[in-house]
């Protein structure tokens, strides 16, 4: 089984009887298909965590440990439908910026970046007899390299630069993450939060990336990144929603079953492939206003 990048104890609060064993309902989103399954099948992939060493599964052990001390936390809030607020408020910060930085989709995104840096550079050096002769100077290989033996005719065959394609370890990751986690922490913490409460008639959603930016509700300002200038919306529970803002007071309340089907929209439209439910539909607020059901 791989490594969960969507905690376990997290997607609890969106199983049919609220546990980490319960059943879930998962939607793929590229061909439409919807089945009930647990929280063990879904939003892991083989080796996520995997580091360099004697022990690959260090930085999962400790994650896990981690997850644990989260678990009464998200459970707490649900129950007593309340943010906690200190070192513990702190600790829901750091999982929510976890959730936030580390997943498959931001991961791809920096690959693709690598790969077209890698080929740009490429296309450089091919790019005249000249370039790669000096080329070859300044990246200061020795005569023995075997790059440095090969004639511009001979690159030019062998160096296609479409073929080229960065694959990075997860290793290669982790402290780039885990330095974004810290940043994003703080902005988090930043942040007033109001606890959203979904009237019985509908369901809140989640997905495989459950860190939601919002407009700000600032006109001709539209999200961007998890700082400034966005607001965040954190699906909680079946039941919950988190919205975090830095002008607003804090509070816990009732809201309109069309405000958490609009949120279920932007929730749906940020997920990577899978979006996550209790039921096997899930309303959502439609163009002209009124609320319809997924599938």
């Amino acid at each position: 089984m791989g490594h969960h990048y969507v905690s376990r104890c997290y997607l609890a609060g969106f199983t049919s009887d609220g546990t980490r064993d319960g059943k879930i309902h998962a939607f793929d989103l590229s061909n439409g298909r919807v089945w009930q399954t647990n929280t063990i099948e879904i939003a892991h992939e083989n080796g996520f965590n995997a580091i360099d060493g004697q022990d690959r599964e260090a930085l999962e052990k400790r994650l896990s440990e981690f997850e644990h001390e989260v678990a009464p936390i998200l459970k707490g809030i649900r129950e007593h439908r309340e943010l906690p607020e200190g070192q513990v408020r702190l600790k829901l910060m750091q999982f929510v910026a976890i959730l936030a930085i580390r997943n498959p989709v931001n991961r791809r995104r920096q690959s693709t970046l690598e790969t077209d840096v890698l080929r740009a550079s490429l296309r450089f050096y091919l790019s005249s007899p000249e370039r790669w002769s000096a080329s070859l100077m300044d990246l200061g290989l020795s005569e023995a390299s075997p790059l440095a033996k090969l004639t511009f005719k001979e690159a030019k065959a062998i160096l296609k630069p479409e073929e080229w394609v960065v694959k990075n370890h997860p290793a290669v990751f982790h402290e780039i993450e885990f330095h974004q986690v810290d940043m994003v922490t703080r902005f988090l913490m930043a942040r007033n939060w109001i606890l959203m409460h979904a009237p019985p008639a509908i369901e809140v959603i989640t997905h495989d990336n459950p860190v939601v930016p919002l407009p700000d509700g600032v006109p001709g300002n539209m999200p961007y990144g998890l700082g400034y200038g966005s607001a965040i919306a954190f699906p909680i529970s079946s039941e919950l929603v988190l919205l975090g803002r830095f002008d607003q007071p804090e509070a816990s309340l009732e809201v309109a079953d069309k405000s958490i089907a609009a949120i279920n929209v932007m929730v749906f439209q940020r997920a990577c492939r899978f979006a996550y439910a209790r039921s096997n539909t899930f309303g959502f607020l439609t163009n002209s206003d009124t609320i319809d059901r997924y599938p």
